[in-house]
């Protein structure tokens, strides 16, 4: 749950909910532009509509099924105002997610939401089951940017480390001494996220 205070700013979009008459649905609106899915994107071609119906073809049990507390789903959340809490829209299974392309399952995912979408962006998102039986998510996907941010880091310190182990000064040390001349360890995942 998120505090009413708490602010959004932590590199994951901020969605605001436009509730309408109890007769419409609700209308999602995305501040970031990075997918766009226009309707004119969204149009009637035979060939697009079939794979859509092919993923919802494999993807209707788990559609419909009860989801797991505490499990991780990858999906579209919804941000609600009242309270200011992030919600499972729809998801889809990581088997059918990777053997499709990622323009098909986000057609999917726009096409069978519960709500209208603007300019959706796929979650990696905690299921959190409320006593009222409300799907709460928590949103996972700034941890897997802030490793991929790291690991970028990490992987040119190892590319320094193999040149500067190829250094034929560095080679003739190893020989005479029987180690390493900068004795450093080979910089790996473990403590990658630890900043000296």
């Amino acid at each position: 749950m998120i505090h009413p205070d708490y602010p959004l700013g932590i590199d994951c979009e901020e969605m605001l909910v436009e509730e309408y008459d109890s007769n419409e649905s609700t209308v999602i609106y995305n501040s970031d532009d990075d997918f766009d899915l226009s309707d004119s994107e969204l149009s009637n071609d035979f060939e697009l509509d079939s794979v859509v119906e092919d993923i919802f073809d494999t993807e209707e049990y788990f559609l419909d099924e009860d989801k797991i507390n505490g499990s991780y789903y990858i999906g579209l959340p919804c941000l609600m105002k009242s309270p200011r809490e992030w919600i499972l829209q729809i998801s889809v299974q990581p088997k059918t997610m990777l053997s499709n392309r990622f323009t098909d399952i986000m057609r999917y995912l726009v096409d069978y939401s519960v709500t209208r979408v603007r300019n959706p962006r796929m979650h990696i998102m905690k299921l959190d089951v409320s006593n009222t039986g409300a799907y709460n998510v928590i949103l996972k996907t700034f941890w897997l940017k802030l490793i991929q941010r790291t690991w970028k880091r990490v992987f040119k310190e190892r590319q320094d480390y193999i040149k500067r182990c190829k250094n034929p000064n560095s080679l003739l040390y190893r020989d005479t001494s029987g180690y390493w001349e900068n004795r450093k360890a080979f910089p790996g995942l473990i403590g990658m996220l630890y900043k000296n």
